[in-house]
């Protein structure tokens, strides 16, 4: 006996939400927990009917192999107990990411897998424009329901990314206006993060899709290539106009008149003064311990006491967190998951282009967000890696209705 299709599409609608909804505030966090005791229960229905799917992406393989690695270097760890504690935190997050992936695949929900990234922003986004006191920093900087404007900006990010899929893909003009005024929230919302990452994705994600996507409609009509590429244009124009009119805009600007023309160090900010100390330090902690580094989660062991507190900090790169944590062989291993898997995409032919496309983006615009945040275990990155993973599935089909 199995459940229905309709209660699998409701776990995967509500996966995002429940992650960025419940997933970091300490009182809701019974919420998430019960959603994923169903997700489980869905999993094992599945099992136990002889209906679960034990052929998992290349990279979800490597992805093993890394944590097998950075199990083996804990035991040289400064703290053990501090890299299993880490490899059992993204153990349970790839589990759920698995287990969503195959519901995805089974039952052909990625469009509800996408919704439920534009769910999590559009049905929150009132709360927080009607009191945006209530969830901003002390800056001003909106942080939503994650508590962290960085992290917001990456849940917003990738409901972005889901509104330029559905404009290319639907046929609709009514779902076409929907999700360009998605896009619009979605760009406004990233705008009062004053993340600079996530603002710098904006136009990353426009340059990044518009180019797959056109190549790919240029093979089909002029006429649908010229239906993408408008829009695009005009939601690039009005990311720009806002972005200079942003209370945050001087974030940006502060670095662009350092790099982008004679500035000098003291142009920069007390933040973007320590990102660079903390790259300095993690890249010699990793040249001191190249094989394993120094256990994941142990950069806050070297770094303790950093911005005079208790504890220590982490790297505020995945790249340099990771080398300084796993070590070169680590850090190879990691990344060479996401290779394989741009790889496998970038290669998609037909009707499996859209779908490609859409992982491409993804994965490109988390690698360009991994040079200022940590992403290997972040909840709301999994979410990305789970749509990066469905992805891969789908592009492997001999045909796709998504075309």
């Amino acid at each position: 006996m199995g459940l229905s299709r309709y209660f699998y599409a409701a776990l995967v609608l509500f996966y995002v939400p429940a992650i960025c909804w419940f997933g970091y505030s300490g009182s809701l966090l019974k919420f998430e927990r019960l959603y994923f005791a169903f997700v489980a229960a869905g999993g094992l229905v599945l099992l136990l009917n002889g209906r679960f799917s034990l052929r998992f992406p290349s990279p979800v393989v490597i992805v093993c192999i890394f944590l097998a690695w950075s199990a083996l270097g804990g035991f040289f760890a400064i703290d053990s107990w501090l890299v299993f504690s880490r490899i059992i935190t993204i153990v349970s997050r790839l589990g759920v990411a698995l287990l969503i992936v195959e519901f995805v695949r089974r039952y052909d929900l990625l469009d509800y897998l996408l919704l439920s990234f534009i769910l999590a922003t559009v049905l929150s986004a009132p709360l927080f424009l009607i009191s945006p006191q209530q969830y901003s920093d002390l800056a001003g900087r909106l942080y939503g329901l994650t508590g962290n404007a960085n992290s917001y900006g990456v849940q917003v990010t990738a409901s972005l990314v889901a509104g330029l899929y559905f404009v290319g893909k639907s046929q609709a003009l009514a779902v076409k206006l929907a999700a360009l005024a998605i896009i619009v929230l979605c760009i406004y919302l990233i705008l009062l993060t004053g993340s600079r990452k996530a603002i710098a994705g904006i136009f990353a994600v426009f340059a990044i899709y518009a180019y797959f996507e056109v190549k790919r409609l240029s093979t089909l009509s002029f006429k649908k290539t010229l239906a993408f590429i408008l829009p695009v244009s005009a939601l690039s124009i009005v990311s720009f106009t806002l972005l200079i009119n942003s209370p945050h805009f001087h974030r940006i600007e502060r670095i662009l008149n350092t790099y982008g023309g004679d500035g000098v160090e003291s142009e920069l900010g007390r933040s973007e003064l320590d990102r660079i100390y903390l790259y300095r330090e993690g890249w010699r902690t990793a040249m001191e311990n190249p094989v394993f580094g120094v256990g994941l989660q142990n950069f806050s062991e070297v770094e303790l006491g950093f911005f005079n507190q208790q504890s220590g900090t982490y790297a505020h790169s995945n790249y340099i967190e990771l080398l300084a944590t796993s070590g070169i062989i680590g850090f190879a291993i990691w990344y060479i998951a996401w290779i394989i898997a741009f790889l496998k995409m970038v290669r998609a032919s037909g009707d499996r282009k859209i779908i490609a496309n859409l992982g491409i983006t993804m994965l490109i615009i988390n690698l360009i967000y991994d040079f200022g945040a940590v992403s290997y275990y972040h909840k709301v990155s999994w979410t990305t890696f789970a749509l990066i993973f469905c992805c891969l599935i789908y592009v492997k089909k001999s045909k796709s209705r998504y075309a």
